[in-house]
């Protein structure tokens, strides 16, 4: 928008009246209801957004817009209209400040007439549209008073956990204790009986009261869960479920705001803008947006339970759309506060209520959306905001009998799981229970340590029931969570736990969205712990990098941190050669799928007969031991094979495949971390070894062009910085690098790194860089680079073998030629006849003239800088430090020298 225009509209908004307001308001209602009209809506919430923040006076906004612009400000509308997502969470904002000494009080209303049509404006805003620390008493009135309808309870407990993530200081250890002990109530006191057919009305049929039942159709004789099935349910069982749902949401932010409420509400301040301002501005500097992993959801539209979801907000700790009207009598619609935990495991449960016409028993589905078909993870927080462990017995103390009745709860749903369902459907939500359970149990015992035994207990029972079946892969990972929390205090090693899961369930799972976007965040959350107390890191690191080459553009930036804690002084290598041949891990992926398939068809090997395709490859007993070793699960069986070539040869028809390209995109970030931290980790005797491998890989790429360029650029690059810290490899590596530099075809497709080796060898096989350098290294070097110059000389003047060698070699080779003649004296002779053959070879070439004339005027300043060996000595080989002397300032500089010896030749020179 132009700058006249964005004037003109703070203009129009320091004018505007309520008459204005009210006008404007009832066009962007009716434009949200038009998605047509989408365009002119920007500009008007944008007016909007002015008129509040120029506004001197509180102006009054309608409930049904506010209700609108809250619906607005979820992921949903994030990704349709990234624009109008962003405008409506800032008017939110200045519609909703937190300002606790704001003058103006709430009117109360009669306790026995709340309207819940007017709930949203009175409990959201108040009469002064900022009074939100004097809302809670209202919150906590309607909450806990008989006769409430359900649609105005659950407002405002939704109000309330909506708060206590948003402003963590307004929370009372008193009012988190009211509302807790309301939530036990909830938890463990709805009824065992199914609710009355609203649709009948038949006089003369008895009005039965038959229990709820479990998940096998059996009757419930326990007290009413989240797992029980009921054709028709009553307002306390929907507060039930809708407990459940919110529960670990609620603990979790209560607990930090009793530990240090005022840090905690600044932090989650900053989280919840920077992914609204990303979507807003896209722009590649802000910080990217990661799709969390949202808790409880629940949502009624009719008395039965089924699949339809609800809109939920990312992990910015946003809360999601508060107020919906139910479309009848005695059914709801539950939306609920989501946002991804700075600390805990998955802690996900979604389960969604409404009518399905196929079961007539009124069973449970579930949605799993969650687990198997999440959408692109960009970016994962790493903050922990759990209070130290001094004040958890004064929260145990806030939370008052809603941790033991929540462990109760959990312990009842861990039951229920081992019934086998009557409807297939059901084990997804099964497993998206135990998932949320035992979320929360983890959490209750960081409230309560006393939980800890018994908890630890039961979890163990559910490992040992669930470890062996794939499906329950987000529930091992979670009680992996739990062991990794917990398992000290009851001096339990769950090294089997790291065992099973990295290896076993990793290694057949990580194709799936769900398992590796929570494994991934396990990693980074228990970084440090995996890192200094287990080797599961350095042990599993071909399984874990699968993940990556399986899901390439969803977790480069998490696998920057990630790839430092792979590499031990025993696996850095073998990391470093993983990494490198991460894109035919790829494509071995992807012909081991294909391979899946066409066995699943009925269709054979081929035999011994020679493949023509990698699926054949794979199927071949030759070639099965390549895939094998590409495709390992742990690490220890090598840095790399032999037959390198052979694989990249039979995986050459998958080079064009999109995820083995995106994922060859993806190598060089990672294998400049690794530099990175090897350049300032390891010592020399890792940097000699190093060495030879760099060279030798060079020419073992997978052959996809622009991924051998990048790879080669970065490894001439830190090739130099390598020698550079270490310039005993030049002496201590002689045999490799002379290896490398008499092959005649390093240069021609690795130029960058030949050129940089010969520079490396010129400049640092030197007593400056090394006392231990010696006369007959340097002689050594001479003949090697004196043989090399001779025969890319010739190679240049061939127009056969032009594209093959260039000019830039050849001026490397006689510049370090020079520089090695003047540590060895009895060279220079040598080096000026070596130096004058080049010069004559080019002096009329007419293949490449421009480069011949450059090639000339270098060997004639290098001959005739050697017929002076003490300048040649002085200028070919300068001190270490002179980037930090004063070369220029002092009078014995030689640039001071050369300019006066200059002038006194020269005196009519200016």
């Amino acid at each position: 928008m132009a700058l006249s225009t964005l004037d003109s509209l703070r203009q129009q908004a320091r004018n505007a009246s309520q008459e204005d307001i009210d006008k404007l308001c009832n066009n962007v209602l009716e434009m949200m209801r038009t998605p047509e009209r989408s365009g002119e809506l920007n500009g008007m919430l944008r007016q909007l957004c002015f008129i509040l923040q120029a506004s001197e006076e509180e102006p009054f906004i309608s409930t049904k817009l506010l209700v609108s612009l809250l619906s607005a400000v979820s992921p949903v509308g994030a990704k349709s209209n990234p624009r109008l997502c962003l405008l409506c969470q800032q008017i939110v904002s200045e519609l909703l400040p937190c300002d606790g000494d704001c003058a103006k009080k709430i009117q109360p209303l009669d306790k026995g007439h709340v309207n819940k049509d007017h709930l949203p404006f009175h409990i959201l805003q108040g009469e002064g549209f900022g009074c939100l620390d004097h809302s809670f008493s209202e919150a906590v009135r309607w909450l806990s008073t008989r006769g409430v309808d359900l649609d105005t309870q659950r407002k405002a407990f939704t109000f309330l956990v909506s708060l206590s993530m948003l402003h963590t200081k307004l929370a009372s250890d008193k009012i988190v204790l009211k509302t807790s002990e309301q939530l036990s109530k909830w938890l463990v006191s709805a009824s065992r009986y199914q609710a009355p057919n609203p649709y009948t009305k038949n006089p003369f049929r008895k009005d039965e009261s038959n229990l709820v039942t479990e998940v096998d159709g059996t009757p419930s004789r326990n007290f009413f869960t989240v797992l029980n099935i009921g054709q028709y349910f009553t307002d306390d069982q929907f507060l039930n479920i809708y407990t459940f749902s919110l529960l670990y949401r609620w603990l979790y932010h209560n607990n930090i705001n009793c530990g240090d409420g005022e840090d905690t509400d600044a932090d989650s301040s900053k989280d919840r803008e920077t992914p609204l301002s990303m979507l807003a501005t896209d722009s590649p500097q802000s910080s990217p947006l990661r799709d969390g992993t949202p808790p409880s959801l629940a949502s009624v539209d009719s008395p039965r339970r089924g699949t339809t979801p609800v809109s939920s907000l990312d992990s910015s700790d946003q809360f999601s759309s508060m107020i919906s009207e139910s479309p009848q009598k005695g059914s709801a619609q539950f939306s609920s506060i989501v946002g991804e935990s700075p600390k805990r495991g998955s802690g996900q449960f979604s389960s969604l209520i409404s009518e399905s016409p196929r079961r007539g028993s009124g069973q449970f589905s579930s949605m799993t959306g969650d687990y198997s078909r999440r959408g692109s993870i960009q970016h994962l927080s790493m903050r922990i905001g759990t209070p130290d462990s001094h004040d958890k017995g004064r929260q145990s103390k806030v939370f008052g009998s809603l941790s033991s009745r929540t462990v109760d709860y959990c312990f009842r749903v861990l039951d229920q799981c081992e019934r086998k369902p009557k409807v297939n459907a059901d084990v997804e939500l099964q497993i998206a229970c135990l998932v949320e359970a035992v979320t929360v149990l983890d959490l209750i015992c960081d409230l309560d340590e006393g939980h800890v035994p018994r908890v630890h207990q039961e979890v163990k029972r559910l490992y040992a029931r669930v470890s062996s079946e794939a499906q329950y892969a987000p529930i091992v990972l979670q009680i992996l969570q739990f062991f990794v929390n917990h398992s000290s205090a009851v001096v339990h090693d769950p090294g089997d736990t790291y065992l099973h899961y990295f290896r076993n369930v990793l290694g057949r799972n990580f194709h799936d969205p769900g398992v590796a976007f929570d494994t991934v965040r396990f990693i980074l959350r228990n970084l440090e712990t995996l890192c200094h107390t287990t080797k599961v890191l350095s042990s599993f690191f071909p399984n874990i990098l699968k993940i990556l080459a399986w899901h390439p553009r969803t977790f480069v930036s998490e696998f920057t941190e990630i790839l430092p804690a792979l590499m031990s002084p025993t696996t850095a290598m073998e990391v470093f050669h993983t990494v490198l041949d991460l894109p035919c891990v790829t494509a071995a992926l992807e012909v081991i799928e294909k391979a899946k398939k066409i066995e699943n068809l009925g269709q054979g090997s081929t035999g011994d007969a020679e493949p023509s395709n990698s699926v054949e490859a794979f199927q071949h007993s030759f070639y099965r031991p390549l895939f094998s070793f590409v495709t390992r699960y742990d690490s220890g069986h090598g840095d790399t094979i032999d037959k390198l070539s052979s694989l990249h040869n039979i995986l050459s028809d998958m080079k064009a495949y999109p995820r083995v390209v995106v994922c060859s995109q993806t190598v060089p970030v990672l294998v400049r971390v690794w530099f990175s931290v090897v350049l300032e980790e390891v010592d020399v005797e890792f940097a000699g070894q190093l060495l030879p491998v760099m060279l030798e890989r060079s020419s073992l790429l997978y052959a996809i062009p622009d991924f051998q360029n990048d790879i080669r650029r970065l490894l001439s690059e830190n090739l130099v910085a390598l020698l550079r810290k270490y310039p005993s490899i030049v002496n201590n590596q002689y045999q490799d690098i002379s290896t490398f530099l008499m092959g005649t075809r390093n240069f021609s497709d690795r130029e960058a790194i030949f050129s940089n080796l010969v520079w490396c060898v010129g400049e640092l096989c030197s007593l400056h860089h090394d006392p231990s350098c010696t006369a007959d290294l340097i002689a050594k070097y001479y003949e090697t680079l004196e043989a090399m110059t001779y025969e890319v000389s010739g190679l240049l003047l061939s127009a056969e073998h032009r594209s093959e060698v260039s000019p830039k070699i050849v001026s490397v080779l006689i510049s370090a030629i020079a520089k090695l003649s003047t540590r060895c004296q009895d060279l220079i002779p040598r080096a000026i006849l070596c130096l004058t053959k080049v010069a004559k070879q080019h002096y009329n070439n007419a293949v490449d003239p421009e480069g011949s004339e450059a090639l000339v005027s270098r060997a004639h300043e290098l001959i005739n800088l050697l017929k002076l060996p003490n300048f040649a000595s002085v200028v070919l080989n300068p001190a270490a430090d002179i980037d930090s002397g004063r070369w220029h300032r002092d009078n014995t500089a030689l640039p001071i020298i050369l300019r006066g010896t200059y002038r006194l030749l020269c005196p009519d020179s200016k």
